[in-house]
């Protein structure tokens, strides 16, 4: 092997060069693919007991397991998961006589992925809120997981008579949402960074 150092210079800016065209190039085919792929197909393979509805205009993916009648339960997934995330919990749920609802947020599993400006946690939580619309759901027991904590965080602070109880998973909560959680709630700031510390070991 040559150990003339411009040579080597120049193998190395070839690889660099190969190495930021993969990079750059990458999104585009992945866009690409997933303007082939059936969002209804895929959420047939993972989860054949899904339906899709229309929240704000947009399609959304969703369970609705346990009897009609039983105490609504809304499980919210977290960043990169969706539904299927939730099956061993929805499973036994429903087993224990809860009505258990649990949807895709915006952009994730089979829910409707629009370009846009349309991800944030206000929108999300509409999406939300709009989904226990649609279900006839007045007031349900929220689950969240991760960002998913966040927004069901967010509904139990705008709106709170539709929550009866708020379970959060290592829920990602901005200043401002614990800042508005301790005045909605009274409890003292100490109490509440023990409260999501604490769970974050579990």
């Amino acid at each position: 092997m040559s150990t003339d150092p411009v040579l080597q210079l120049l193998v190395a800016l070839v690889i660099l060069l190969v190495v930021v065209d993969v990079i750059v190039a990458l999104p585009y085919v992945l866009v690409r693919l997933r303007e082939r792929f059936s969002l209804r197909e895929f959420a047939q393979q993972y989860d054949a007991g899904g339906d899709f509805l229309v929240v704000d205009g947009f399609d959304v993916h969703y369970t609705d397991e346990g009897p009609r009648d039983g105490i609504p339960v809304v499980l919210v997934h977290g960043f990169g998961a969706w539904t299927f995330a939730w099956r061993l919990q929805r499973t036994a749920l429903a087993q224990a006589g809860y009505r258990v609802i649990a949807f895709d947020e915006l952009g994730y599993g089979a829910s409707e992925r629009p370009d846009g400006p349309v991800y944030s946690t206000d929108q999300q939580a509409r999406v939300l809120t709009g989904v226990m619309d649609a279900l006839n759901v007045r007031a349900a027991h929220l689950v969240g997981h991760s960002y998913g904590g966040r927004l069901a965080m967010l509904v139990a602070i705008t709106a709170p008579e539709r929550v009866l109880t708020l379970t959060g998973i290592d829920p990602k909560h901005s200043r401002l949402a614990a800042h508005r959680w301790l005045c909605c709630c009274g409890c003292p700031s100490w109490g509440f960074r023990s409260l999501f510390t604490s769970l974050r070991h579990f």
